[in-house]
């Protein structure tokens, strides 16, 4: 039969997963160039601007490393 020396460390196992659900992502800021017609750029160029900064997953690798 298997006897824990110290069986409330047992209560430390889901620590790591509800660290990672309730901590917020880490955010990476990204250098920008702020231009005041944005819009009319946009018209121009044909494209979309895009907002917010790039958010990193954890990946399932992640978790079992």
């Amino acid at each position: 039969m298997i006897t824990l020396a110290h069986p409330w460390l047992l209560l430390l196992l889901p620590l790591p997963f509800l660290i990672a659900r309730l901590l917020p992502e880490y955010r990476e800021g990204r250098s920008s160039l702020r231009i005041p017609r944005i819009r009319r750029l946009a018209e121009l160029t044909g494209q979309q601007p895009a907002t917010g900064s790039a958010t990193m997953r954890r990946s399932a690798a992640a978790w079992i490393v």
